[in-house]
């Protein structure tokens, strides 16, 4: 009698199986196989880009354009599960009963990115600065600061940097701000600071100079070195200038090492001066009264004895002056 209950038993058990795997095998329904990853180009995040889906022709192209969510930014992963594929399912009218899943539990999605580097950011902001440069002191940049790098989506084409310049040179600073576009579009900004060097002349001694003495071409020699500064506006050789103190050789020159030799006074206020007119044809002179004092190149006041008129005359090295015109 045990027997026979037994065999009841396992047929029974296996005809409930054979039912089971004929309803299974006839029902078509929606199939979603999940991968554990994967990455697309678009923003937008749709059933059919982040899962393999099949079964009913019908259900599944309606399945397949359900929206899951979107990548707010470049580079960002979203883990989409089974129940929030469901639910969104179930707001399109496909019955959770009529899904069948298969593959992983959850899918993390992100977005297929390409990266612009802060080196290559910083590359294009030096090329503005070498161009922009031109002929000017400045010949080395070096840049102060890397700029973050820029994920941009894959799909995004026709890539380009536009720079200019936001201030500088300040501090023997610049700073470059480099827009990166595509299409016309800005994606993303970057400001790159440069520390900017300079081409400039320096005096040094080429020979001991003792103090008092003037600097000359034969005591001095300019050297070009590159600095942190751009060189002075309007800057000459100190020829002519008299050493404070003592100065060795191979010594830089600087400004408090040395002082401007004063022009003695040639002409004294009320002193008789001669006043000569100097043509290739002819020399004329006549007798002029100084109304002020002058040294040699100085314009001064000169009252002519013989008409009594006032001019304006040079005062030359020798003494004499020279009516200006």
């Amino acid at each position: 009698m045990r027997h026979k209950t037994f065999i009841f038993v396992v047929l029974v058990s296996v005809s409930a199986c054979i039912r089971g795997a004929v309803v299974q095998e006839g029902a078509e329904g929606l199939r979603i196989h999940l991968p554990r990853q994967v990455g697309i180009q678009q923003e937008m995040l749709i059933l059919s880009r982040v899962a393999i889906v099949g079964g009913d022709e019908v259900l599944a192209a309606k399945a397949g354009e359900v929206v899951l969510g979107r990548l707010a930014v470049p580079g960002q992963t979203v883990v989409i599960d089974r129940p929030t594929i469901l639910s969104r399912l179930a707001s399109s009218s496909v019955p959770a009963g009529e899904v069948t899943f298969t593959g992983a539990e959850s899918v993390a999605v992100s977005q297929d990115t390409r990266v612009i580097t802060g080196e290559k950011t910083a590359e294009a902001a030096k090329a503005y600065l070498v161009q922009a440069a031109g002929d000017s002191q400045a010949v080395n940049f070096e840049p102060i600061n890397t700029p973050q790098d820029v994920l941009l989506p894959s799909a995004k084409e026709n890539i380009k940097f536009s720079p200019r310049l936001v201030s500088g040179p300040a501090g023997g600073q610049a700073r470059v701000s480099v827009s990166i576009l595509s299409d016309g579009k800005t994606l993303a900004t970057r400001d790159v600071v440069f520390r900017l060097q300079y081409r400039c002349r320096r005096v040094v001694a080429a020979a001991d100079i003792a103090a008092g003495e003037l600097l000359t071409e034969a005591n001095t020699k300019i050297e070009t070195v590159i600095t942190n500064r751009p060189e002075a506006a309007g800057w000459r050789a100190p020829y002519g200038c008299a050493a404070k103190r003592e100065i060795v050789a191979n010594t830089v020159i600087e400004q408090s090492m040395i002082s401007a030799v004063e022009r003695p006074v040639l002409v004294e206020r009320n002193q008789n001066v001669v006043i000569r007119l100097d043509s290739p044809a002819l020399s004329i002179t006549a007798t002029g009264k100084a109304m002020e004092r002058g040294r040699a190149g100085d314009c001064i006041r000169i009252k002519n004895v013989d008409s009594q008129r006032m001019i304006i005359a040079r005062v030359s090295e020798d003494g004499t002056v020279e009516p200006v015109f």
